[in-house]
This record gives structure tokens, sequence and C-alpha cells, in this order.
């Protein structure tokens, strides 16, 4: 037997991001600027890697293509390689943040026309966060710093590729 809601309770209807569009800002400190029909929203800060951040962007990196390594059969040699790699690099990275420096909404691994690695929060995706920070670490994008992730179907050990 299904009961009705009471009606004081009341569900928490999800944020919409219609009409949410985000603008890099780099005169003074760097931030991203989520706008809703010209009027800002939301001013997202543009910072450093720190360590207080290292843990989130090893996890979020790690994890973002383990299972694109599996479909490929890439997997053994994806849990040898990446992990490495990512610690190698992390302090190389940029981080969104909220004001107060706590939340971590994105972040990117790049600089002088190379992209490592780069990752959203799946509440910020499709609005170009990722476009404007890889913008603001790399500039004009020159090349990824490694053909794989990015490639959508390797049949080889991308990790015994080497770049330009």
């Amino acid at each position: 037997v299904s009961r009705p809601m009471a009606s004081s309770a009341k569900r928490e209807s999800p944020v919409s991001l219609k009409n949410i569009s985000s603008l890099l800002y780099t005169d003074g400190p760097p931030r991203i600027l989520l706008t809703h029909n010209g009027e800002t929203v939301e001013s997202l800060a543009i910072v450093p890697a720190a360590q207080e951040h290292r843990s989130f962007i090893l996890s979020t990196w790690v994890k973002s293509y383990e299972s694109q390594a599996r479909r490929q059969g890439l997997r053994a040699e994806y849990a040898k390689y990446e992990p490495a790699i990512a610690e190698s690099r992390w302090q190389d990275s940029w981080v969104v943040t909220d004001p107060d420096g706590y939340t971590v909404h994105a972040w990117v691994c790049g600089r002088d026309g190379q992209l490592w690695h780069c990752y959203v929060v799946p509440e910020l995706r499709r609005i170009r966060v990722a476009t404007r920070l890889i913008e603001f670490a790399c500039g004009t994008l020159k090349e990824y710093a490694r053909p794989w992730p990015y490639s959508a179907h390797a049949r080889h050990n991308p990790y015994l590729l080497r770049t330009k």
C-alpha cells in the first residue's frame, strides 16, 4: 500500500543549467563566470593546484578513463601507467573552486599548448567550463600531450608512444 506524501514535504528540484553559459575572466584574478542571460550568477576562482586538491585530482584523473581503457582492452596498461603519470603531473594543474577555495568544481593539467587532462564535475558539464579552463591553462591548444585517452579507438599501448 503506497501512501501519498504529506503536503508539507517538498521535493527539491534539480538546478537547471538552461541558458547558463561560462566566460573566462582574466582582468584581475582569473575566474570562470557563470552567466544567465548576460547576468553573472556565479564567479568561480581559478587557482594553482595545492596539496589539499591532490587527492581529488588524482582520484578523478585515474577514474575518468578506466572504463574506456577496459573497453579497449588496455586495463592492465592503464592501471600500471596512469597513476604514475597523474602523480607526476598533478602539481601542473589549475583548479576551479568556490571563492572560499574549499569546493573543487573542475581542474586542468596542461601548459604551453599541451593538454594532459581535464576534469569537470558532472553538474557543470555542457556549459563549456572545460573549454574555458583549457583556454586559460594552455592558450591556443597546439596538441594533446599524448594521443590517448583522447583518441577514440587505440589499438596499441598508448603509454609506449612518444610525443613530438
